[in-house]
């Protein structure tokens, strides 16, 4: 479901980028309404140039953010997922699949053309382009696998998702810049606005007239426009609600910091700019877009609503935009002959062990504790514990060698994972010189780790990684997350500290596991009581209901008395993707036995933070949702992030009462 919802997403992205690229009506508008003639006042015209592509930038980046998980993306490219869930950028990911190719090709020959225009003409004509090019080519994949649900048409979905698009995103710049602005996939950077360093502040006045010429597009008639509070002054909105919001600020601040904050004036007097123009978020979702959804009698008007469309491809959208699959250069850094500094080996390194954190374990540190002994316990007991398990996922091992004149010294790394009962963020543990592939001691530790190798190696995914020794040790020392020359006497005086706070960390950690568990059901319960989740009306909603020993989060009757259960869940695990099909199953049982009715799985996720494919369930006709990106239209709450941060001061009485 998710990557049906990224189509509606990019149909949405790709119509606003449609209305904004019209530069001669855009052009006109501004003459009209704000007696802009932008042939006449250079100054005005250059600050309004910069605002106008930052426009672009911001929707680039969203358009970016769509197209990770478009339905003919299969979810398979484990380095590209890596990447993305670690804020890598584009220019440091190897060719690791067609999509990859696809999002390069899209962004560096076509997207990133449009912000390094230097003039109006040269934008024309750059614009031009991007519409023939890339945005047809968007649109003739929406009427292939786009269908519409009864009564609406393929441009009224257009025109409804891009008014809840531009509130949900483009509006809401609470953070002191617009929502999609992120620096994921590509960096944020000010060459596309003449280098300047508060570049944030010289755009602000361009892009809120980009906004402010969408929402009149948007929104039609001249009348309608006028009638909403402020919205022909949304481009002085800093000098409306500046002064207020300052005053706002400035009470939260302590005292004895006002003054240290002062100092930072231009900083504070951007982000004032940025927060005013957010006040229109809440002025625009009451006055207009909760207006319309009730007139068209829809819950909501977004893009995640599955009830307005369905996705069914009549064609195959990889021809329509084949010319975005042709062959990419491969990044330097990935040809080793072309590896010439640290910084390319580093990138290289980096791709090898996924951007995870290592920690290295050094022979030279004294003892075989940390040489072959260790990794053959230690990938021994792994294989051993998946197999109890029933973990099918492979065991990553990199062997790395390290060229000699007569061969070459071994050192290994090892990729611990969560699975099971088990959970915490994977890392790697790195063997440093554990043998040789040559005579001497060396050698025999080497063949023995092998031996080890050899015999689990169907459960194993082992890969050569050839590095020179001091390339590898200077990057060992700066990414390690321990300093390998003093760890062991890091750990000798930590132990006594660590045996103290072990107890208060599990302690913290029990009650983290309880809130995390907590909060998703009382949040679902709460949107579906509320009747703000766009799925179904229901007329009996219960929180964890017990049937034949199963707990059911939440268990709902809809008006045609069909049941529907709701698994909720925090965060995606990929390891836990086969429980949760079990344990849903079994509950399907347990509704069907008490109802005598098929019951709808809805398994709904706050947040996907790892970026995992979740077209999984389908296969098992479970429906999946996730929450994140329209939370804050719902309740007000503006990252999971936050949530993340809250928590720990709120107590569970606090949480139930809020939400009753």
């Amino acid at each position: 479901m998710r990557e049906n919802m990224s189509l509606s997403w990019v149909a949405s992205t790709t119509n606003i980028l449609r209305i904004v690229s019209d530069l001669d009506r855009y052009r006109v508008w501004l003459k009209k309404f704000h007696e802009i003639d932008l042939t006449n006042d250079q100054e005005v015209s250059s600050e309004i140039f910069l605002g106008y592509k930052f426009f672009f930038d911001v929707a680039f980046r969203a358009l970016l953010d769509d197209l990770v998980s478009v339905p003919w993306f299969d979810g398979e490219d484990e380095i590209f997922i890596s990447a993305l869930g670690r804020g890598v950028h584009l220019n440091n990911i190897p060719n690791s699949s067609e999509h990859v190719i696809f999002l390069k090709n899209i962004w560096y020959k076509h997207l990133e053309k449009v912000l390094l225009a230097k003039d109006w003409k040269d934008l024309k004509v750059r614009l031009k382009y991007l519409n023939l090019n890339v945005l047809e080519k968007f649109f003739e994949v929406f009427k292939c696998c786009i269908v519409p649900e009864s009564p609406y048409s393929l441009e009224k979905l257009y025109w409804l998702w891009s008014i809840d698009d531009a509130l949900v995103r483009y509006t809401d710049t609470q953070m002191g810049y617009p929502k999609p602005y992120v620096d994921i996939l590509v960096p944020q950077t000010s060459k596309y606005y003449g280098n300047a360093d508060e570049y944030l502040d010289i755009v602000f006045r361009g892009y809120v007239y980009t906004l402010q010429y969408l929402w009149y597009s948007l929104i039609g008639e001249e009348r309608d426009f006028s009638k909403i509070p402020h919205l022909d002054k949304m481009h002085i909105a800093d000098k409306i609600f500046g002064k207020e919001i300052q005053r706002e600020l400035y009470s939260l601040i302590p005292k004895e910091e006002k003054e240290e904050v002062e100092t930072r004036w231009i900083e504070l007097e951007r982000y004032i700019k940025w927060k005013s123009l957010d006040r229109f978020f809440g002025i625009l979702n009451e006055n207009f877009v909760k207006k319309l959804e009730k007139t068209y009698g829809i819950m909501h008007i977004s893009p995640n609503n599955s009830e307005l469309f369905r996705v069914r491809c009549k064609c195959d959208p990889i021809q329509i935009l084949k010319k975005f699959y042709r062959p990419f250069p491969e990044p330097s850094f990935m040809e080793s002959d072309k590896r010439k500094s640290y910084e390319d080996w580093k990138r290289y390194l980096d791709v090898e062990f996924l951007w995870l954190p290592l920690d290295t374990l050094s022979s030279a540190g004294g003892g075989t504790f940390n040489g072959a002994a260790a990794f053959i316990y230690l990938l021994s007991g792994l294989c051993e514990f998946k197999k109890k398990q029933r973990a099918t996922n492979p065991t990553k091992v990199l062997r790395i060698k390290h060229p000699e004149d007569i061969g070459h010294r071994i050192s290994y790394a090892l990729l611990v994972e969560s699975f099971g009962q088990l959970y915490n963020p994977p890392g790697w543990i790195v063997f440093y010189e554990v043998g040789t592939d040559f005579s001497g001691t060396g050698g025999s530790w080497y063949y023995e780790v092998e031996d080890v190798i050899k015999k689990y190696g169907k459960m194993l995914e082992v890969r050569d990684v050839v590095v020179p020794e001091e390339i590898f040790r200077k990057y060992l020392l700066n990414e390690s997350v321990r300093e390998v020359s003093n760890e062991y006497f890091q750990i000798e005086s930590l132990k006594k500290r660590v045996l103290e706070y072990e107890s208060h960390v599990q302690r913290l950690h029990e009650a983290m596991s309880s809130y995390r568990g907590l909060l998703p059901e009382l949040l679902v319960y709460y949107l579906l009581s509320s009747g703000e989740l766009p799925i179904k009306k229901f007329k009996d909603i219960k929180w964890r209901v017990t049937l034949g020993g199963e707990e059911i989060d939440i268990l709902a009757l809809d008006e045609d008395e069909v049941p529907w259960i709701f698994e909720c869940k925090f965060n995606t695990h990929k390891e836990e993707f086969a429980s949760i099909v079990d344990q849903l199953k079994r509950k399907k049982e347990q509704v069907e036995k008490a109802y005598k009715r098929t019951p709808v799985l809805y398994l709904v996720f706050l947040a996907n933070k790892n970026q995992y494919e979740l077209s999984y369930f389908e296969k098992y006709n479970i429906n999946v949702l996730v929450l994140e990106r329209e939370l804050r239209k719902y309740l007000d709450i503006n990252t999971i992030e936050k949530l993340l941060v809250d928590i720990p001061s709120i107590s569970l009485d606090e949480i139930h009462s809020n939400l009753y």
